[in-house]
């Protein structure tokens, strides 16, 4: 089941100028600007390849939440390295993903959680239904003469 996602307009989450949302998540100047810092960056990590992230945004003027993401995104080859930057909740040092598995294993557990009190409001509802209904009558035939 594919379906086609329709442009929207928004307000760019960078410039705050309005665009037409195509997928990109911000207008196209910032698009641009951002895949052109993004290559700096990549540069300056197959230059520099033991750099801390702490160096890569001093040395690039970059904003450390977008290195971040590149690194969740696996944008670089460590060769064993592994790169450390904070759970986004909680901010714990983690090197894979978004979330630190404790804070994961609480997001399963919500999630769990609201999907139990919706199943039990479903069946009370439908319980509800069933009790509200008007009994219905049934006519038997009598064979006898």
């Amino acid at each position: 089941m594919n379906k086609t996602r329709k442009p929207h307009l928004h307000n760019c989450p960078l410039c705050g100028r309005l665009f037409m949302d195509t997928g990109l998540g911000s207008c196209s100047k910032c698009y641009e600007e951002t895949r052109e810092t993004e290559k700096r960056v990549i540069e300056y990590v197959r230059k520099y390849p033991h750099s801390t992230v702490k160096e890569i945004c001093d040395e690039t003027g970059t904003d450390v939440k977008l290195v971040t993401q590149m690194v969740q995104r696996g944008q670089f080859y460590t060769d064993g390295i592994k790169y450390l930057y904070p759970c986004s909740r909680c901010g714990k040092p983690i090197n894979r993903g978004v979330y630190c598995s404790k804070c994961i294993g609480r997001l399963n557990k919500a999630i769990k959680e609201c999907n139990d009190r919706a199943n039990d409001k479903k069946m009370q509802e439908e319980d509800a239904k069933k009790k509200n209904r008007r009994p219905r009558i049934h006519w038997i035939e009598s064979t006898k003469k």
